[in-house]
């Protein structure tokens, strides 16, 4: 009897041990910001990383809750690591509907007012992401000018030439994955306000300043698409 309570105590330690491990190494990945190019702390990193909050909390939630069902069914620190793993996947998948407003939940006024102050404050942020865009891209045309100078001249190499210009690359992704953002919540707010309420001019209004950003942004892309055309390949 005393074996066997210390056994269900050993187990019960390696369980929730293998708990925390599983949630704790989805929460490295949630936090590590891999999958968004770009300078660090840019206004480009914090607009996108405002979208893909919900996401990064929906797959710890759903690794927490897998963790532990795992554990419980397939009584086993094994199957709570898989449990966490594939609670990740379907929590990352919870995340997603959340930060798109998949309108799986009620359109109560309290949640379309919560919905439309996270619409202002992105907006706020690609707004400022747009200006930095602005400068980025004057300023890439402009190293490019000088590289390429330097390039027909014979004093640096292509390898060296693309270095130069890297940061402008991932600069040109971001602004890409950012408009995708944009373009996914303008429709939901579209969406939202064609559903009537008192709040319906609100949601136009903000899927209009969001279709303008979008737009603002886009003229950035485009230009940092040609100077980075320009760029030589090998």
């Amino acid at each position: 009897m005393i074996f066997k309570k210390s056994f269900n105590l050993l187990y019960s330690q390696r369980f929730f041990v293998s708990v925390a491990v599983s949630v704790g190494l989805l929460s490295g990945c949630a936090n590590s910001g891999i999958g968004l190019p770009g300078q660090a702390n840019s206004p480009l990193d914090q607009a996108n990383a405002s979208f893909n909050q919900t996401v990064a909390e929906g797959a710890l939630g759903g690794a927490a809750l897998g963790a532990l069902a795992g554990g419980l069914l397939g009584g086993s620190p094994k199957a709570a690591i898989l449990g966490a793993l594939a609670g990740g996947v379907l929590g990352g998948g919870t995340g997603v509907a959340v930060a798109n407003n998949n309108q799986n939940q009620a359109n109560t006024e309290t949640s379309l007012q919560q919905q439309i102050a996270a619409a202002q404050r992105q907006t706020d942020e690609a707004n400022q992401a747009a200006q930095y865009d602005d400068a980025q891209a004057a300023a890439a045309q402009q190293t490019a000018d000088q590289l390429d100078a330097a390039y027909r001249a014979g004093s640096i190499t292509a390898d060296a030439y693309r270095a130069k210009m890297a940061t402008y690359q991932q600069d040109h992704d971001q602004t890409q994955t950012l408009i995708a953002h944009l373009q996914a919540s303008e429709r939901r707010l579209r969406a939202q306000a064609r559903a009537g309420g008192p709040d319906s001019g609100a949601l136009y209004r903000e899927a209009n300043a969001q279709a303008a950003t979008q737009r603002r942004l886009q003229q950035s892309y485009d230009q940092l698409s040609a100077t980075l055309a320009t760029v030589p390949q090998g």
